[in-house]
């Protein structure tokens, strides 16, 4: 049989590596899905995600009344001032009621979820015609139940444009990594969170570039890098081209200009000289299809 993590457990940091009394949360009972378990952008949810390779559903629990749930329990046993029980006990941890799904599962439907900006984010192929996916949001001063009809469109799918990872999210922008269907190229984008609808993040919306590469023209890898920073909005991307090490930049402000860009790390590769590597991007026309890139 192939393993695969099918439990999400509540454990005790005082408990150490005693797992004795540890407490389910959630379970999937599908032996083609795996369930995983992470924070938002914002920190203030506990994701977790049951999925298989072409379906998921993210359920999540709000940190601030997991934690009240603790200390409730916690309080619930008393001590007498002879230092034994009161006889009140103590009620084991139920985490289900607090446990809320982002999007019931839905058949051949793939969504990751996120929050931050004071809204839910989700990369979705729902109601897409050609599974280039694409961004919906959901914003409400009490995000506790996200419902269907409140999502709304934020980023439409690009009959070109195919997100190629999860969504970026900080206090202020969302960012998105595309990779063209046309010329296989990367393209990053990075939108206000605050924007009013899809047609304003459109408006609004920047493009990332890099110092020395042609977006176009060079054959390159970018994307968002996981060193970004929530409360900051530090925004770094990482870039990968055949004649150069992977380099790390900062993006100094919004909307910032390739020769902007704040390189903050370079890959150290042993006896490497710049000067030994070049590529070049050729384009070839034929019959089928008008370009394709090599």
């Amino acid at each position: 049989a192939q393993l695969r993590p099918t439990k999400v457990m509540y454990h005790r940091f005082a408990d150490g590596a005693n797992v004795k009394g540890d407490i389910l949360v959630f379970e999937s009972t599908d032996e083609m899905f795996t369930v995983g378990v992470g924070k938002s952008s914002d920190g203030e949810y506990i994701l977790v995600r049951n999925h298989s390779k072409t379906e998921d559903e993210t359920w999540f629990i709000s940190v601030r009344k997991s934690l009240e749930l603790v200390e409730h329990t916690a309080r619930s046993t008393t001590v007498g001032e002879d230092g034994g029980d009161s006889g009140n006990s103590s009620k084991p941890l139920d985490f289900s009621p607090l446990m809320q799904c982002v999007r019931e599962l839905q058949p051949n439907i793939e969504y990751s979820a996120d929050h931050g900006a004071g809204a839910w984010w989700l990369k979705t192929k729902e109601g897409c015609a050609r599974d280039h996916f694409r961004v919906l949001r959901k914003r409400s001063a009490a995000p506790d139940a996200p419902e269907d009809d409140d999502f709304e469109v934020f980023l439409p799918e690009h009959p070109e444009l195919s997100l190629s990872s999860g969504v970026l999210v900080t206090k202020s922008y969302v960012g998105a990594s595309y990779l063209s269907t046309a010329s296989g190229q990367p393209k990053l984008f990075l939108y206000p969170a605050d924007s009013a609808d899809a047609a304003d993040a459109e408006k609004r919306k920047q493009q990332v570039f890099f110092p020395g590469v042609d977006p176009e023209q060079t054959s390159h890898d970018a994307t968002f890098s996981h060193s970004c920073d929530y409360e900051e909005d530090r925004i770094v991307a990482a870039l990968d081209t055949p004649e150069r090490p992977t380099e790390w930049y900062r993006l100094p402000h919004f909307g910032a200009a390739a020769s902007e860009m704040e390189l903050l790390k370079r890959k150290e590769v042993p006896n490497y000289e710049p000067a030994l590597y070049a590529s070049k991007r050729v384009y070839v026309e034929y019959s089928e299809d008008p370009t394709a890139a090599l």
